[in-house]
């Protein structure tokens, strides 16, 4: 009798794990990394790295698409029904209002994204540290206003919630994006995993529905500018660099289901 309960032990051991390993390959859990082609330093590498050995440490494979490597038709091919698509990179004006886009090897616009990225539905979409992509950029001269940061942060969202993604979230701070990662993680829904990002410099300014998908919401923070601001502006090939008091920046920012948590992408850890 105690041996035919233990044979069947085996059984139903082995019949479990082999339903495990079915649904493994059933969700194929993935994400995409990408770093712009023209990103200087290693600041972005290294970001994306640490997030791509958080995810990797949660059992989902990653692609990395670093710089000269970020070609465009190969992200397309490798982020397939991806659930998790990160950018780190220089900012585009390919959107419709002037925000949008990628810029890797190829310039990517709005509508390739929109027509050509087909991402998993529900998937998560992070762009960190990308100029306009949370509301401000290196090339402001000064404080933009929460309109602007409204309208550069629902242009970049655009595309991805139109193909599927449930939330696009922004953050210009070291890490922030990973930060963020892991409180989804620890099962918390977009909005807390946002408030837990936010952190003790920076302030909601903005918590809207999205003026795109009026079922979304749109959330941006800002933080009060101290001290000094390099800015660079380029004009006829000429560069000019100068220093200028300190402004508000908008830059922790996310659109998407304030509820979404990541159980309803499926994902086994």
């Amino acid at each position: 009798m105690k041996n035919s309960s233990f044979k069947l032990s085996v059984v139903l051991l082995f019949l479990a794990s082999s339903l495990f390993n079915s649904l493994i390959s059933q969700y194929n859990t993935s994400a995409v990394l990408v770093v712009g082609t023209h990103s200087s330093g290693s600041s972005s590498v290294n970001a994306l790295d640490k997030i791509g050995e958080f995810l990797e440490s949660k059992g989902i494979k990653t692609y990395k698409f670093y710089k000269e490597k970020s070609d465009w038709e190969a992200i397309k091919r490798a982020a397939k029904n991806a659930h998790f698509f990160v950018y780190s990179g220089h900012g585009s004006n390919m959107g419709k209002n002037g925000t949008g886009g990628l810029v890797i090897k190829d310039m990517v616009s709005n509508t390739e994204i929109e027509n050509e990225l087909v991402l998993k539905n529900n998937a998560v979409v992070l762009f960190q540290s990308v100029c306009r992509g949370a509301g401000s950029s290196a090339w402001d001269n000064g404080d933009i206003g929460i309109k602007e940061a409204e309208a550069r942060v629902s242009d970049y969202a655009e595309p991805f919630l139109k193909i599927g993604a449930q939330i696009y979230y922004a953050n210009n701070w070291q890490d922030g994006c990973l930060n963020f990662l892991e409180n989804m993680f620890d099962g918390k829904p977009a909005e807390e995993s946002f408030s837990s990002s936010v952190g003790w410099f920076s302030e909601v300014e903005l918590e809207k529905n999205y003026v795109y998908e009026p079922n979304k919401k749109i959330v941006i923070a800002s933080h009060k500018g101290t001290g000094t601001a390099t800015v660079t502006h380029t004009v006829n090939g000429v560069e000019t660099v100068k220093k200028i008091p300190a402004s508000k920046e908008y830059d922790i920012a996310y659109v998407g289901n304030p509820n979404f948590k990541l159980s309803q992408l499926n994902i086994l850890r």
